[in-house]
């Protein structure tokens, strides 16, 4: 049986997922529409790091699916502890189906 578009539609929605993150325990994260990661990409300047602190940003999400950061928050994200930031990219960047080259890179 093939799938209908209906059925391929919902499917490519965006949602919320929950992923345990040392050391912050259970965190809330938004898988974002093509085109937020794209306006993420471009405001990012092509810088992979800036990408990555940015993606976070938009991505770590309150109870209330919205984002807990904000852009103004950026500044103390890249002044955080590597390994505490660094854990939370590896979880956005899995949520956002980005997986492990998207992690090396990130990490360069």
């Amino acid at each position: 049986m093939s799938i209908t578009r209906e059925t391929l539609l919902a499917a490519l929605r965006p949602v919320t997922v929950a992923e345990t993150v040392a050391p912050f325990g259970d965190i809330r994260i938004r898988q974002l529409p093509v085109t937020e990661v794209e306006s993420l990409r471009e405001a990012s300047n092509k810088d992979n790091k800036q990408f990555c602190h940015r993606l976070l940003i938009a991505s770590v999400a309150g109870d209330d699916d919205r984002p807990l950061l904000t852009p103004a928050d950026l500044p103390a994200v890249e002044a955080g502890s590597f390994g505490s930031v660094d854990a939370l990219i590896g979880a956005v960047l899995r949520a956002n189906g980005m997986g492990q080259t998207a992690e090396a890179t990130a990490k360069n």
